[in-house]
């Protein structure tokens, strides 16, 4: 295993395999991602837009990555739905989030919001309703809720 921050290791496994490299934890953070890139030391990068600070700040690490051609992903939601919906929205509007994301999906037990995510041939439909498109179920709100 190599950690995140060993940037010139990536490099020099980069040059010594034609496998591409793909780094998934702690890309979302602009530092490891900016000396990712310019280090030529990854194909690919895996952003989380909880981690990376918004919506905003994912998309411009997507900017600086197509900047340096190299594709990113998205991280897996594996939520109950609310961050799943902010995911779509982001992807769909980035261009340099342009690989699937990995996915837990199957191991989805509920939402907390109250039009359930489907899957509709291999793609999840972005909400069009306003803001993130979702509303929240206050009963499993409520059920989910810890430490009140």
């Amino acid at each position: 295993m190599v950690r995140t921050e060993s940037y010139g290791t990536y490099r020099q496994l980069r040059s010594r395999v034609r496998t591409p490299i793909g780094v998934n934890e702690d890309t979302y953070f602009r530092r490891n991602l900016y000396h990712l890139l310019s280090e030529d030391a990854i194909d690919v990068g895996v952003v989380d837009i909880v981690p990376a600070g918004g919506i905003l700040r994912t998309k411009g690490l997507a900017s600086m990555a197509a900047e340096a051609g190299v594709s990113l992903s998205h991280h897996c939601g594996f939520d109950l739905g609310v961050k799943t919906t902010a995911m779509l929205h982001t992807v769909s509007l980035t261009p340099g989030i342009n690989l699937p994301p990995d996915t837990v999906y199957y191991a989805w037990d509920d939402y907390i919001i109250e039009n359930p995510i489907t899957v509709e041939n291999g793609e999840i439909p972005v909400p069009d309703d306003p803001g993130l498109g979702v509303t929240g179920d206050e009963s499993k709100i409520e059920k989910y809720q810890i430490g009140a």
